[in-house]
Formats: structure tokens, sequence, C-alpha cells
């Protein structure tokens, strides 16, 4: 059985404009793709997103990838399947797989207090653990007001807890759900502690850093990059 599996990666929420397309797809696969591409095209326009990617990866290649809207508007560039994004939230599942790499080292214990790791995070009405941090679980709040919005560089991932660490948690951590940044941004603060920082020279080698001991994960990257750098390539959304 053929496993597909489909990625979109949405820009800013404003007006779509054309599409642009690179179809590498197997005959096999025309229908599947002309109705994604529909349902893409309409959930573009009715969100209002100004640059969107869809990929479709099967049995090993991808079958399909297509950009639409722009990716500067006041360019009229258009978005193109290689159109580099912020990486936004899929920091998590890479923050994920350094963490895997952690506890399968014997280096992190998902279920010991967060102090061990971040020994200066102030300590809560209960406990906290990295288990529950990274299942959403820990009680952490999400963003607040226009937080969302903020381009702020932080020089630390340190400086990055001052927004939150002093506030209450919502719940006693395990006893509900509920979706937290913040939460993981804690968590990239017990990795780097435990085992010294990335470095954006490894991403550019198309490595994922291995926290856990130094080695680099090799995973296929060719056009990574540290959003600063990025601000400069003609193929990066604005």
């Amino acid at each position: 059985m053929i496993r597909v599996v489909f990625v979109a990666v949405v820009g800013l929420l404003v007006s779509a404009g054309p599409a642009v397309a690179q179809t590498v797809a197997a005959q096999s696969f025309t229908e599947a793709i002309v109705a994604a591409r529909a349902l893409v095209r309409a959930n573009v326009q009715q969100q209002r997103i100004v640059g969107y990617v869809a990929a479709v990866y099967a049995d090993g290649r991808v079958v399909w990838a297509e950009g639409f809207g722009y990716a500067n508007v006041e360019a009229r560039t258009p978005v193109w399947p290689s159109t580099r994004f912020r990486i936004g939230s899929v920091s998590k599942t890479l923050t994920a797989t350094a963490l895997g790499l952690l506890v399968e080292d014997g280096r992190l214990d998902l279920d010991v207090p967060i102090q061990r790791y971040v020994p200066d995070f102030p300590v809560k009405r209960y406990p906290i653990t990295t288990r529950q941090l990274a299942g959403h679980l820990a009680g952490i709040r999400h963003y607040r007001g226009d937080e969302f919005l903020s381009n702020r560089l932080y020089p630390s991932v340190r400086v990055a807890l001052d927004v939150f660490e002093d506030d209450s948690l919502l719940f006693e951590p395990g006893t509900q759900y509920s979706y937290s940044t913040y939460g993981w941004s804690l968590i990239v603060r017990s990795s780097r502690v435990r085992r010294g920082r990335i470095s954006w020279s490894s991403c550019s080698s198309a490595c994922l850093p291995r926290w856990a001991c130094g080695t680099p994960v090799p995973i296929g990257w060719t056009a990574s990059s540290h959003s600063e750098r990025a601000t400069t390539c003609s193929a990066t959304t604005r």
C-alpha cells in the first residue's frame, strides 16, 4: 500500500494571487492532483492566504509540488515549490527529533522536574516534566494578545523564557491538554543547557545537530538557512 504524506506550508493571511505549478506526477496521480489543486485554491481564496506550497510524497518520491499566491506581494513574486518559508512550528518536529536522541542516548529523563535541566526556571505549584511539556499537558500558557505577531529576535533561548516564566500554570500538569509554543521553548532550553547550543553552520550543512552527543545527523536539507540570512534570498517569502 502506497503511503502518501501531504504537506502544506502557509504564509501570511492576506489576499492570494496566481498559482505557479511545477508538477512531477505520474499518470496514476493525475486525477488526485487535479482534485487537490482545486481544494488548495479554494482554501487560499477563502482564507485569504498570500502564499502557499503544497506537496505530496508517495512511494519514495515527490509526485506533486505546486506553489500558490505570492512570495512577495509588493514585487508580485510568485510562490514556487522551491520557495522557502519561515519554519514556524515545524521547529517543534525538529526539536522532538533532537529530544528523542537525547532520551535514546540516556542523556535526558522525560519524567523528572524540568528544573533538573533548567534550574533557573521558576518552581510552580506543581512539578513540570519534559514529557508533559512535549505533550502540551504541562499547563504552560500559549500566546496572549498580539504575541503571535511578534518578530523579535531573542539573543538566547533563556531570554525568550522571560515572556512567560513568571505566569501561573493554567492547570495541574497531566490533567488537561492546552497547546503551548512556550512549553516547547522550555524544552529547547533544557536541551541546550544539557548538551550545548545548536550551530547554524550545522544546519547549513544539511544536518540536524545531535544535541545528545554532538554528532550531526544528515537529514537531506539543501536550502535551509537562519532567518537573518534568508531575508537576503530572492527565493524566500517576505
